[in-house]
Formats: structure tokens, sequence, C-alpha cells
């Protein structure tokens, strides 16, 4: 039978997850390991101090290394209060993230019912991964382009619908991604993408004056 829960009863889940939390904090100070509240319990600490009225869970946000250190500690939680679950501890689990459970309680979000792991009351754990290079590797290959393009169409006015392939904009990208890495390494007020993206334009226009003067060279 799938019951709503409301009033009074969703509060006293909220406070649950609240003693759940403490629980958890214990271990991490223990342990001098660092988490955050993020997403919908920040925004309930800040905006309400507190929960979100309508907000079901609490979501903690933890480095990849904390994450594990914790993980190695766990079982360190009063088991009569909550346990920690994820693909090591319920091989019927689901998500990519851990959660704290509630000892002894059944919580099932609709939609959720045919799922076989354990269920109850719970906390997300999200570990954080550094996708620091990931981001800078998709900066250094798309600001040039980027800034390519703004130069062909919005400022020389280029008409490429009969261009398959353009020798000098791939030389003109390779010169941008380099320089893109070299600024990476340059402390800027304004980052390292609008440099790289102002100079890569710019070069686009001095290429074009460039070549345009040489055509008219040889026509002469």
């Amino acid at each position: 039978m799938i019951k709503e829960i409301k009033g009074k009863d969703f509060r006293k889940m909220q406070l649950t997850e609240l003693d759940m939390l403490v629980e958890f904090d214990k271990v991490c100070r223990k342990y001098n390991i660092n988490y955050v509240l993020f997403g919908g319990s920040l925004l309930g600490a800040v905006r309400h101090q507190g929960y979100i009225p309508w907000d079901d869970d609490a979501d903690i946000g933890m480095l990849r290394e904390d994450y594990e250190t914790f993980k190695k500690h766990k079982d360190e939680m009063n088991p009569n209060i909550c346990f920690f679950q994820d693909h090591d501890t319920d091989h019927e689990y689901r998500w990519e993230y851990g959660k704290l459970r509630r000892t002894g309680s059944t919580y099932v979000r609709v939609g959720q019912e045919h799922l076989k792991c354990k269920t109850g009351i719970f906390v997300d754990v999200f570990p954080m991964d550094d996708i620091t290079g990931f981001l800078y590797l998709i900066g250094s290959v798309f600001a040039p382009m980027i800034a390519i393009q703004i130069a062909d169409y919005f400022i020389l006015h280029r008409d490429r619908r009969k261009t398959a392939f353009d020798t000098r904009n791939l030389v003109i990208w390779v010169i941008g991604f380099v320089l893109y890495r070299i600024l990476m390494n340059v402390d800027l007020p304004v980052g390292n993408t609008l440099p790289d993206m102002v100079i890569t334009v710019i070069l686009c226009l001095i290429v074009e004056k460039a070549a345009g003067a040489s055509h008219n060279r040889k026509r002469g």
C-alpha cells in the first residue's frame, strides 16, 4: 500500500535525517574527513535555516579521497541509527553514489517500488571527482574554435557553404589550442578563455589580411 508522507510525519522524517547527519558528522570529525552540504540541503540551510519544507532528503558532497576514507570507517556509526549503503554493501543497489539509511525504517519513493535494494529514510552521499583537467581540455578545444567562427561569420562575413575543409583555419585553431594551454599557467583576472578567443580572432583578421594582400600581388 502506498502512503503519502505529509504534515507532522514529513517533518519527523526530516528530523530523522538530521539524526543521521549528526552520526555521520561524528565519524567525519573523528578522522578529519571533510564534507559539505549542497543541492537542496545547502539552499535550505541558507534560505530556511534548516530544511526546505518540501525536501524529503539531505545531500552531502565529499571529495573522492574523503569519500573513500569515510567508507573505511562507516561501520563506526551507531548501527541503531543508520548504516551506509552502496554497491559494496548491497549488490542490488542501483545508484552511483552512496546513501545513509535509517536503520529499521521503510521509505520508498513512487516509481522505485520494483527495486530490490534495502529501503528506508535516506541521506545522499555524493563523491565528487576532480574533473578540472577535463574541463580545461574542453575549453582549449572549443574556445579557439568558437573564436574562428565568430571571426569568419560576424567580422569577415566569409561564405563557408561550399568549403569542406580550410587548412588555414585549422592552423589557427592549433595555435589557439596551444595558446590556451599556455595561458592556463598565467594568473589572469579574466581567466584564460576570453584572452585566448580575442587573440584567436585577431589572428584570423591578420591572416585574412595577409592572404588578401598576397592574392592582390599575384593578380598584379
